[in-house]
């Protein structure tokens, strides 16, 4: 089964979706994305985290292709 193209983008496989589908929007307070694009996110805002670091860390691949995946969706 393919993921729809929004899990593409952030890495996220459907299952690991539809598992936190509950928290998932409660979690991620402002942006979703991999650990390192929160943080990166988080320096460009000047602020020390994002919610949602656990989170990303448990669900989000770690495999990125540099086509533009793996960036913090706000």
């Amino acid at each position: 089964m393919q993921s729809p193209p929004i899990l593409q983008r952030l890495g996220m496989d459907a299952e690991a979706f539809i598992a936190f589908a509950d928290t998932f929007f409660r979690t991620f307070a402002h942006a979703v994305g991999t650990p390192d694009s929160l943080v990166q996110l988080a320096a460009a805002r000047q602020c020390r985290a994002l919610r949602g670091m656990a989170l990303a860390r448990r669900v989000l691949q770690h495999k990125q292709p540099d086509s533009g995946k793996g960036r913090a969706v706000a």
